[in-house]
């Protein structure tokens, strides 16, 4: 995004947002006077452009007139609930591996004494523990 894209708009409305003078404003964008660095962050960010604020990384992330979050390349946007949804979804979802994992290694347990004893020979608490 460029400094005449950054800089549209009213003039006042520009300058009563980044604090500074109209003659500011109009010099910005004749190119008078460089853009500084911090302005272009506030002003991306005004246009919704988080990259402005959280760097590069963000780039194409931004906030709509809904105050949702998008994403690049998404139609939709995510309000705060879904956001946290999300966080929780991760948390579960390594919880489950988890038990998974552990399940796994049960069964293989099982069968490797299933293999090799029969029920006869296997004493009936370790029987009770897998039925």
């Amino acid at each position: 995004m460029d400094d005449l894209e950054l800089l549209h708009g009213d003039a006042q409305q520009l300058a009563d947002f980044l604090g500074v003078t109209v003659r500011m404003i109009k010099n910005y964008k004749s190119a008078k006077n460089p853009l500084p660095t911090a302005f272009r962050k506030l002003l991306k960010l005004r246009l919704g452009d988080l990259s402005g604020l959280a760097g590069d990384a963000w780039e194409g992330f931004s906030f709509g007139r809904d105050n949702k979050l998008y994403l690049p390349l998404w139609n939709n946007g995510f309000d705060p609930d879904q956001i946290r949804g999300l966080f929780f979804s991760q948390q579960e979802a390594a919880a489950l591996r988890q038990d998974v994992r552990r399940l796994e290694s049960e069964l293989w347990a099982l069968k490797k004494v299933h293999a090799y004893t029969t029920p006869e020979k296997i004493a009936p608490a370790q029987l009770a523990k897998y039925r």
